[in-house]
């Protein structure tokens, strides 16, 4: 049925739309034909009407509806095997516009951009070792998580050998939190972050240290930062281009918090060199039972708020789309929607407002002043690409 998605909206617009993905996450480059069209395929469920009347070609009823694979994958999720899920509702707030020579006055002046993502993830022990180039895949009710080809350090053996010289001693065993693949309908993921969290004993029953893997909402882990105890605030180089909007030159800062085993909020704030920080992401980890994830669904929501941001900003992505995107990203619950100044709230939000499902979708408000942890406070706060 996707195959049939480029076929009805024509080349021209299947294209804009792996332009658009690209342009707003660079470092995952050019994207598969079916992440593409798992993507245009969302955007007619959620705002069919909207975008023919914006110029569109219309999308038969047939191609929208549910196909027999995600129906089977409800039932092969439900039977998977019974492994933690958490969801990471994360806080987004931009402070600063972007260092860019087009903006003139505007580059790196105050800029209020917040609103509140919700990532479902999934907690696994990672295995010791690879065989040979065999991937280790497991079911888990999000989806599968791929130790070899999704991960950087997806084997004990692969942790040890990377970690032991900074640790001091080789890891017993390590726990991954992380996105999951979905594979039946589109094999797409949104990776933006996954945690590892570290035992020096295999008996223990609290972590010994973290290490934090940053991605892309395109799927692709990029790069491993080192938490060489449970108190460590990260300071590293990004290394990276996650968003259009970020650079790899940024200092990439970051911390977890943990109750005994269970994870509480993690943050990372990036800081362009010579600079004041312009971003900040705060994640509170909430137990749940169950979690609907669904890639195709979290990438369209992260592609329209970039969209908007970088619009308001004046920094355009040459994509036609974007104006389309851009004003559906209007419509979504922020905290605060992008635009240049200090703090203020949009006009009808209150507080941790949010709606239903996807990257918007609402957590009981969510805007993280727990009395466990207020990393939004201080002012080395924030995981921030947006």
């Amino acid at each position: 049925m996707l195959s049939k998605i480029q076929e009805h909206v024509g080349g021209e617009t299947f294209e804009h739309m792996r332009k658009l993905i690209t342009a707003a996450f660079p470092a995952g480059g050019d994207q598969e034909d079916e992440v593409v069209a798992g993507v245009v395929r969302e955007l007619y469920r959620q705002h069919g009407d909207e975008v023919v009347k914006r110029g569109l070609p219309p999308l038969p009823v047939e191609v929208l509806a549910p196909t027999p694979e995600e129906s089977a994958r409800k039932q092969n999720l439900a039977r998977a095997a019974a492994y933690p899920l958490y969801m990471a509702n994360a806080t987004h707030h931009r402070v600063r516009s972007m260092i860019n020579r087009d903006l003139g006055d505007k580059s790196n002046v105050p800029f209020q951009s917040e609103f509140v993502g919700h990532l479902p993830v999934v907690r696994v022990q990672i295995p010791l070792r690879f065989d040979g180039d065999k991937d280790i895949v497991v079911p888990t009710a999000i989806g599968e998580v791929r130790f070899r080809s999704d991960h950087l350090a997806g084997s004990l053996e692969l942790m040890t050998r990377q970690f032991e010289r900074e640790l001091g001693y080789a890891p017993a065993r390590a726990d991954l939190i992380t996105p999951a693949r979905q594979s039946q309908v589109v094999n797409q993921r949104f990776g933006a972050v996954a945690v590892y969290l570290g035992y020096r004993n295999r008996q223990d029953t609290a972590p010994s240290f973290f290490v934090f893997e940053a991605g892309m909402a395109t799927g692709q882990a990029k790069e491993l930062y080192l938490g060489k105890t449970m108190e460590t605030v990260i300071v590293h180089r990004s290394g990276y281009l996650p968003t259009a909007y970020s650079s790899p030159n940024n200092m990439y800062r970051g911390g977890v918090q943990m109750r005994g085993n269970e994870p509480v909020s993690a943050f990372v704030q990036p800081t362009p060199a010579m600079s004041k920080k312009y971003a900040q992401i705060t994640v509170q980890y909430e137990r749940v039972t169950s979690a609907n994830n669904d890639p195709s669904a979290l990438l369209l929501e992260a592609a329209k708020r970039i969209a908007l941001i970088g619009q308001t900003m004046g920094v355009g992505s040459g994509v036609p789309l974007q104006s389309v995107m851009a004003h559906l990203a209007e419509s979504l619950p922020w905290v605060h929607k992008p635009a240049y100044g200090g703090p203020g709230r949009s006009r009808g939000e209150t507080e941790g407002s949010g709606g239903k499902g996807g990257f918007e979708g609402g957590r009981r408000g969510c805007v993280f002043v727990s009395g466990e942890a207020r990393f939004r406070e201080r002012d080395d706060g924030g995981l921030g690409h947006g």
